[in-house]
């Protein structure tokens, strides 16, 4: 079989076909190069078989390098995660992911009370534990003394629970809607009647005594501690309080006796005179709202006194 070119009769090239034996071919059919010998040998794949270019575990470190280098390189996407552009169902995905992720950066960013209320709280503030306990309430008209709470130290510490506590012990005079009784109408030969004057209110500790210390701001270096018999449980809740009220008065007795100067920074605190020499706080003008258990025998009042002009 000969083939013709258009060309000129001189240039014509003739090739004489020999069919080929079946299932057999020539060796250059083989060769990827074999018209060009003096050329490098390109591998058609980088498989030798065919079960191992179905085999995932065969997939070389370079290819997967390549394939997440790509996807990285893929700025044309609204989600930080490769979609496929001809997919609309994900394409749809990935514009809501996108919204999300844009409304997210626009509010975590925005310092407006607003945006930290809600789910958007969790999602763009950290949360911080806030205390569901209601703080403590008073006398009107009447501030809490800051007291430093006492703390024993560890080596005189019991061999019981550190962090066990008793239950506070409240006092409210009678008909009466908020908490605290008058020192000064403790002491008065007709005290005020307290609700649950009769209260065996120490049932539930087993020490046989117990002490309480009043530690008053601005005077850290005169810390009154008093002892206090439990009488195994039966002491009344009118008892604790009239001995609490003594105690009061005793302190502040003994501030005023020897003049002793308040710390600089605490004259808000001052027991007696101030040192402008206008009346400070008096004894029997304060208020016991509770006992407050501090860990083991230690105990420690709540005190309120009147806000000053």
């Amino acid at each position: 079989m000969a083939y013709v070119c258009p060309w000129s009769q001189s240039e014509v090239a003739t090739r004489t076909y020999v069919p080929l034996a079946p299932n057999h071919a020539p060796p250059k059919v083989l060769c990827a190069n074999g018209n060009f010998p003096h050329q490098a040998l390109v591998p058609i794949s980088s498989y030798s078989s065919l079960a191992g270019a179905l085999d995932a575990g065969a997939i070389t470190t370079r290819t997967c390098s390549q394939s997440i280098c790509k996807s990285k390189i893929d700025t044309n996407s609204l989600y930080p995660y490769p979609v496929s552009h001809n997919d609309p169902t994900q394409q749809a995905h990935a514009h809501r992911n996108s919204y999300i992720y844009q409304e997210l950066q626009r509010t975590s960013s925005s310092r407006s009370p607003k945006k930290h209320h809600g789910k958007e709280q969790i999602i763009c503030a950290p949360l911080t534990k806030v205390s569901r306990e209601p703080g403590p309430s008073g006398p009107t008209n009447h501030v809490l003394v800051p007291q430093r709470e006492f703390r024993e130290p560890e080596a005189k510490r019991p061999y019981t629970d550190p962090y066990f506590r008793h239950p506070p012990i409240t006092f409210q005079t009678a008909n009466i809607p908020e908490l605290g009784v008058r020192v000064g109408k403790v002491m008065e030969r007709y005290s005020p009647g307290v609700i649950g004057d009769q209260d065996l209110v120490m049932a539930g500790v087993h020490e046989k005594e117990i002490r309480f210390w009043i530690l008053w701001p601005g005077y850290s270096t005169e810390p009154i501690q008093k002892r206090m018999k439990t009488q195994n449980g039966t002491i009344s809740r009118d008892t604790v309080l009239m001995v609490l009220a003594n105690a009061v008065l005793e302190f502040t007795h003994m501030i005023q006796k020897k003049q002793i100067p308040v710390q600089r920074g605490y004259e808000d605190w001052t027991i007696g005179v101030c040192p402008d020499n206008t009346l400070g706080i008096v004894g029997s003008h304060l208020f016991i709202t509770r006992l407050l258990h501090r860990g083991g025998s230690n105990w420690q009042p709540e005190i309120w006194a009147p806000k000053r002009v």
